[in-house]
C-alpha cells in the first residue's frame, strides 16, 4: 500500500514511529532537526540550490538517508507524497542529494549538496517536491540497547525540507479566488475559508484582502487573512478571521485575490442569529424504545431525534444489536433528510430476531468521527408460546370481534332450522290422507 504523507507548506513535519516498548530516554530523536524549511528559487539543470543542514542534538550519534520525491498539494495546503519506489526514482531525476547516507555525530551537524539534475519541470513551469530526511539511532549492533533490543525504541525520524524550483521561461503567476464560506470561530468570531486556485504556469502567494458588509451595504469589518503559496493546478483554502462581534443579521462577505495582475472576487451571504453567531444545529437523540417482540421474531427499534439548534441539519449514524456482554450482532446506518430547528423526526429500523436473553441497543448521532448523541436500552424478548396461547391472546384482544362473529353465526344457524322446519311440515302436510280432508276415497283394485 502507498503510504501518503503530509506536511505543512513552507514549514518542516516530521512523523516519529510508533514505539514497540518502554525505553531509556536516550533513544529518543526529538533532538535531530533539518533546515531550511523550505527552498525556493529560480532554477534549472546542472545549478546548485542551498545546502540542507541536518543537526543533531539527542545526545548520541545518528544515522541519516536523504531522499527527494515529487508533491502535489491538497486543500489545506499540505503538500502530499507518496514514499514508494516510483517516488523516490522520480525524485532522483530531479534533483541529487550528496551525500545522501551518513551518520551524524552527537551534538553536531551535516550539509547536503543538492543538485537539480531535472531538464524539464515536472508541473507546467515549475517542479514541487520534498527532501526527506530519516533518521535512526546509530549504535554498535552488538550493544545492549542497539534498537530492536529488549526494552528500547526502535524510533525513526522524518524531517522534511520543501522544493519549489521555478524554471527559466516559465508563464504567468497567477490564482484566482473560486468559493468563500463561513464557519464559527472561537469566542463570537468568525472563521472564513478562501478557496484559490492557481492558474498560472507557476507557484505564486496571491494576495486577499476580506470585507464584510451589512445588508445596506456599509463595511463592517475587515477579515485578517494568511496567505501561501499555490501550485499551478492547484486548489489550497486560505483562512480568514474576522474578530470583531458583529450584531445578528445578514451579512454578505467578499474576497478579493490579487496575483500576475489579475483581481477576481468571491462573495458568501451569511446570517448571524445572534451577536458574532452563526447558525448552527444541535442534534441530539432524546428517545429510543426498544422492540417488544417474542425470541426469534424479527422486529425494530425507533429512535427520535430533535434538533435544539438554530440550524436545519441531516442525522447521521447508526444502531448496535448486540448481546448484554458486549458482542455486536448487527449494525445498522441512520440517515435522515435535513431536521429542521426544534422539530423532532422518529427514525425505525429493522432487527433481526435474536433469543429470549439480555441484548442491548445502542443509537449514535455522528459528526465525521465525533459522536453528537448516544442512547442505549436493554431488552430481554419474551418466550416464544404455542398456537393455543396465542389464540387465547389475540380473542382477548379482538372481544368485539368474535362476539360480533359469533352473533351472525347463531342468526345463521337459527335461519337455516327454521326454514328447514318449515320445508318438513310441508312434506307431511302433503303425506296426509285424503279422507281426512273429506274427500272419497279411491277404491283399491
Amino acid at each position: 500500500m502507498v503510504r501518503r504523507t503530509s506536511l505543512v507548506l513552507l514549514t518542516a513535519c516530521a512523523l516519529v514511529a510508533t514505539a514497540v516498548a518502554p525505553a531509556p530516554a536516550a533513544t529518543g530523536l526529538g533532538g535531530v532537526s533539518v533546515s531550511p524549511a523550505s527552498i525556493d528559487v529560480r532554477a534549472q539543470a546542472g545549478d546548485m540550490l542551498s545546502s540542507v543542514r541536518v543537526g543533531n542534538d539527542t545526545g548520541r550519534p545518528v544515522d541519516v538517508r536523504i531522499r527527494v520525491v515529487p508533491a502535489d498539494q491538497d486543500l489545506s495546503g499540505l503538500p502530499a507524497f507518496s514514499l514508494d519506489a516510483a517516488s523516490f526514482a522520480a525524485g532522483r531525476r530531479l534533483v541529487q542529494a550528496s551525500p545522501s547516507t551518513f551518520t551524524v555525530p552527537a551534538g553536531s551537524a551535516r550539509a547536503v549538496e543538492l543538485r537539480v539534475v531535472g531538464h524539464r519541470p515536472l508541473r507546467r513551469g515549475g517542479s514541487y517536491g520534498v527532501v526527506v530526511a530519516e533518521a535512526v539511532p546509530s549504535v554498535d549492533p552488538g550493544a545492549a540497547d542497539a534498537p530492536g533490543g529488549e526494552g528500547v525504541v526502535d524510533a525513526r525520524l522524518r524531517l522534511t525540507t520543501n522544493l519549489l524550483l521555478a524554471y527559466p521561461g516559465h508563464g504567468p503567476r497567477r490564482a484566482d479566488a473560486v468559493a468563500l464560506r463561513a464557519e464559527q470561530g472561537p469566542e463570537r468570531t468568525l472563521a472564513f475559508g478562501v478557496r484559490v486556485r492557481g492558474t498560472g504556469d507557476i507557484h505564486t502567494r496571491p494576495r486577499v484582502r476580506l470585507r464584510v458588509r451589512d445588508a445596506a451595504g456599509r463595511l463592517v469589518a475587515r477579515g485578517r487573512v494568511t496567505s501561501g503559496n499555490v501550485l499551478p493546478d492547484a486548489e489550497r483554502e486560505l483562512p480568514a478571521v474576522v474578530e470583531e462581534v458583529l450584531p445578528a443579521g445578514r451579512y454578505t462577505a467578499r474576497a478579493v485575490v490579487e496575483a500576475g495582475g489579475r483581481r477576481t472576487f468571491a462573495d458568501h451571504a451569511f446570517t448571524l442569529v445572534g451577536p458574532g453567531e452563526l447558525p448552527s444545529a444541535d442534534l441530539a437523540i432524546v428517545g429510543l424504545r426498544a422492540p417488544g417482540s417474542a425470541a426469534g421474531e424479527g422486529t425494530s427499534a425507533t429512535v427520535e431525534i430533535v434538533n435544539r439548534g438554530t440550524a436545519p441539519a441531516p442525522a447521521r449514524g447508526e444502531v448496535v444489536l448486540a448481546h448484554s456482554g458486549g458482542r455486536v450482532l448487527v449494525r445498522r446506518e441512520i440517515a435522515t433528510g435535513p431536521v429542521a430547528p426544534g422539530t423532532r423526526r422518529a427514525v425505525t429500523v429493522d432487527l433481526p430476531g435474536v433469543s429470549a436473553t439480555e441484548h442491548r441497543i445502542g443509537a449514535r448521532l455522528l459528526d465525521g468521527d465525533r459522536e453528537l448523541s448516544a442512547r442505549t436500552v436493554v431488552f430481554t424478548p419474551r418466550e416464544p408460546t404455542g398456537t393455543w396461547t396465542r389464540f387465547l391472546d389475540w380473542a382477548g384482544a379482538n372481544v368485539p370481534l368474535l362476539l360480533g362473529g359469533f352473533l351472525a353465526v347463531l342468526v345463521t344457524v337459527l335461519t337455516g332450522v327454521a326454514a328447514y322446519v318449515r320445508r318438513l311440515r310441508r312434506a307431511l302436510a302433503a303425506r296426509v290422507p285424503a279422507s281426512t280432508t273429506g274427500e272419497p276415497a279411491t277404491p283399491r283394485r
